[in-house]
């Protein structure tokens, strides 16, 4: 019987080297590959004409950066055990917020993306720096707004040398609530709108060329070309 407890304790403590040598390692990775392509990113749209694509470009990559460097300041408190106030545990949920950001500015650069080339003629008429500067702010808004509950409530309290994280809920239903509110603003609502877009973006494309080379005086059709 102590034999089996020892072999299970002995596992254990095997996989939790493995985790933490995980945890330690892996948001440098993320650093090191993520800081250098956002700054490369930013340096390169800011230097280009501003349209909507290098503006919805240039916010993605800033919210992104961002919320890399949060992620590894708290990545490194949470590491050494470096005890915090409520304020600085309050901004974990701005690192949630702005990571929702990048997510959802990705949609908006496939959407562009799309409609352009879906409707060229119009792309003139309907995308306009004013309206990509107000949807931004928009989508900044209401991302806001569905974190700020999360962010009044959350707190940390230390007790006994362990941090332990309490969130202040009014009830357990808007507890549920809010994490069906994260999940869907963050991953579940994104996806379906990045996979639709970018299959209608490569229907849009090859539709075009079709129509190009239907246009084109030098376009012969198959059984044409066969009779000739």
């Amino acid at each position: 019987m102590n034999n089996t407890n020892d072999t299970e304790s002995e596992l254990f403590q095997y996989y939790r080297t493995i985790e933490y040598q995980y945890y330690k390692v892996y948001i440098w990775v993320l650093v090191g590959v993520g800081v250098p392509g956002n700054v490369a990113c930013i340096l390169v749209t800011t230097s280009m004409t501003l349209t909507t694509a290098t503006l919805y470009m240039s916010l993605l990559a800033v919210a992104d950066l961002l919320a890399l460097v949060l992620r590894l300041i708290f990545h490194q408190i949470a590491f050494y055990d470096v005890t915090v106030n409520t304020f600085v545990c309050k901004m974990e949920v701005f690192i949630l917020l702005v990571s929702n950001y990048a997510n959802w500015t990705l949609v908006l650069v496939c959407l562009e993306r799309f409609l352009s080339i879906r409707f060229p003629l119009k792309k003139k008429i309907y995308f306009t720096k004013k309206r990509a500067i107000l949807i931004a702010v928009l989508l900044g808004m209401i991302l806001c707004l569905c974190h700020l509950y999360a962010f009044i409530q959350i707190d940390y309290k230390r007790v006994n040398t362990v941090i332990f994280r309490s969130l202040l809920l009014i009830s357990q239903h808007l507890l549920v609530l809010d994490q069906i509110l994260h999940r869907l603003f963050s991953t579940l609502c994104p996806a379906p709108h990045l996979s639709l877009s970018y299959h209608r973006q490569s229907e849009a494309t090859t539709k075009g060329a079709r129509g190009h080379g239907k246009d084109n005086p030098g376009y012969v059709r198959g059984d044409n070309a066969d009779k000739s």
